[in-house]
């Protein structure tokens, strides 16, 4: 038996002997052969295997970018400069635009736009609408947890609302909650109950939930006065890591870090650095020294200043409108329709856009939608003016024939024209007065302080007003133009009444039905535009100037905006670096969590 080993042993290393011989005396034939071969031949063999490789991985790459998709990446920091020291992160009492930045940044809502205005579930798992259309179920997502680990409660909603609603505090959105009450069921549900259906109730409910943990011990003196004001803790996509302060203990620089708990998700973004600034000089000088990466705080007349050649300005819409207000009851050459509507055909609205803005504004011929063609031009027509102000009189002469002549009403046309200190109204003013003075007119312009200007609206002091509204909404209109609202604190401030419009009015306020608000909002544009009590101009843009590729944000600005600090909906999108992946093993939210232990 062991004889037998032996021999099937000697006869396996024999046969790996023999073949290892075998392997090389074929490659000392193949190497001789190789070494024999002539110079030029040699060359075009490694020529050839060069050649192929490349092929070969240019074919690879090619197969890959079939396969391979870009997915955001976390990691980078974000550099935005604003003007003016923020004194309340705190969605009960911003106020500023910085303020209301980091009031966006910092806190998060029962629900929240998205890029393309839809509303989306925030610190909500779920909104129910009651069939009557008065009551609003809201159940908070379970996983909803502010900045310091304490969960988000149906207690920190009512607390909020209730700050809200207090008169003592004075919140700017005491508005959107008047006559409404709000009823809990657990620690998780709260009810809103409403005395009237309002179709744009849900979009109320994207303001910031602030911890009644932390703010429920302080009285209404003290509210305003927090620490908390200035560093905060919500439960939005990022929270405040440190502030940075002068010598005078003011703040110069806010450190915000992701906040890797937000109920959407952590942000891409690892850091966002808010850089405080005096004036628009500094502002630039930061943007031209590269100390910051954007900013919203410029108007279009300083773009030209910022010299890094890789600036763009990202425009959105603003709902605002900026127009001329007539008050036929100051000055009498204004009662006229045709008079008020010649001086509307007088504006060139284009010119004021491309010379006064740049073309980052919006001229409009609506006093409230831009979607309706109301057969109106942004250029001046100085013919079609010129006949509506002018009439013909007839009279019997001494023959008893009658004699025609036609007699230029706005010969004696004298308008004063009150608006606010601001650097555009003032230019837009003066462009105007340019425009009318063609026929004639005289024009007085007027400037105030914006407070002198509350009050000359409060009492109706004005003959001509230009100035801005904000109509977020086409029940916004009932108390521009309802004729209830003729007297302060109502926002008729023309005195312009019909009952046709009072009509429409309340069809837009009270109706659900999206016909018969359509076919109201259509009478309504129409009898405006008709009658021409205020003169719509323009609107304002969001403009907001990024230095390109310092991140990939584009794609995630609205493009409508109710005011410019909604530029970080979805900020949480946003993203500096990248990576490639494969398409068949890519689960969007699998890679995220993975990404999120990595990083």
């Amino acid at each position: 038996m062991e004889t037998n080993n032996l021999i099937d042993s000697d006869n396996k290393r024999n046969r790996v002997y023999k073949f290892k011989k075998k392997i090389s005396d074929v490659y000392s034939s193949y190497f001789l052969t190789y070494k024999s071969l002539p110079v030029y031949n040699i060359t075009v063999f490694w020529t050839a295997v060069f050649i192929g490789l490349i092929f070969l991985i240019l074919s690879l790459n090619s197969l890959s970018d079939r396969f391979l998709i870009t997915i955001p990446s976390y990691g980078g920091t974000w550099n935005e400069g604003v003007v003016g020291i923020p004194r309340y992160i705190n969605p009960v009492l911003a106020n500023s635009e910085a303020d209301k930045d980091l009031t966006t940044l910092v806190y998060s809502g029962i629900l929240k736009k998205d890029v393309n205005g839809n509303l989306i579930n925030d610190l909500a798992s779920n909104v129910e609408e009651s069939e009557d259309h008065l009551s609003f179920t809201i159940t908070l997502n379970d996983k909803a947890k502010f900045q310091d680990g304490k969960k988000v409660t149906a207690d920190d909603i009512i607390f909020t609302i209730s700050k809200i609603g207090d008169k003592d505090i004075n919140s700017p959105l005491a508005i959107n909650f008047e006559g409404i009450d709000v009823e809990k069921i657990d620690d998780s549900t709260v009810i809103f109950h409403l005395k009237k259906p309002y179709m744009y109730f849900k979009e109320n409910l994207t303001f910031g939930i602030l911890p009644k943990h932390i703010w429920s011990n302080l009285s209404n003196e003290e509210f305003s006065l927090s620490i908390y004001n200035t560093e905060p803790i919500g439960s939005g996509p990022y929270k405040i890591n440190k502030v940075v302060r002068n010598t005078n203990n003011l703040p110069t620089k806010y450190i915000l870090k992701e906040y890797k708990d937000y109920i959407l998700g952590r942000p891409f973004i690892d850091n966002i650095n808010i850089y405080i600034y005096k004036n628009n000089n500094e502002l630039i000088s930061a943007l031209n020294y590269g100390d910051i990466n954007a900013t919203n705080y410029l108007d279009q007349s300083y773009f030209s200043k910022v010299k890094n050649t890789n600036k763009e300005i990202i425009s959105s819409s603003l709902s605002n409108l900026f127009s001329i207000s007539f008050n036929p009851s100051k000055n009498p050459s204004l009662v006229s329709a045709n008079t008020r509507t010649a001086l509307n055909l007088l504006i060139n609205k284009q010119e004021i856009i491309n010379q006064i803005f740049f073309g980052y504004a919006r001229e409009t011929d609506s006093l409230f939608s831009n979607n309706l063609d109301l057969g109106t031009s942004s250029i001046s027509n100085i013919d079609q003016a010129k006949k509506l102000l002018t009439k013909t009189i007839t009279t019997i002469g001494k023959d008893k024939k009658k004699q025609t002549q036609t007699v230029d009403i706005n010969q004696n046309l004298e308008i004063n024209l009150a608006t606010a200190d601001i650097d555009d109204l003032k230019k837009v003013a003066d462009k105007i007065k340019e425009d009318w003075a063609k026929l004639g007119i005289t024009v007085n312009i007027k400037v105030y302080s914006l407070s002198d200007i509350s009050d000359i609206i409060k009492k109706r002091d004005f003959e001509a007003l230009l100035f801005g509204s904000i109509i977020n909404h086409d029940t916004d209109l009932y108390a521009y133009w309802h004729s209830s609202q003729r007297v302060y604190p109502g926002l008729n401030i023309t005195g312009y009444t019909s009952k046709n419009l009072d009509k429409n009015l309340e069809i837009i306020k009270n109706s659900l039905d999206e016909s018969e608000r359509n076919k109201a909002l259509n009478s309504i544009n129409e009898e405006l535009n008709e009658e021409s009590p205020a003169i719509p101009i323009y609107s304002n843009n969001s403009n907001y100037l990024v230095i390109k590729n310092s991140a990939n944000i584009e794609n995630f600005i609205p493009a409508t905006m109710k005011e410019s600090s909604e530029r970080f909906l979805d900020v949480r999108d946003w993203y500096i670096y990248k990576e490639r992946v494969w398409k068949i093993s890519y689960i969007k939210t699998l890679t995220e969590k993975l990404q999120n232990i990595i990083h």
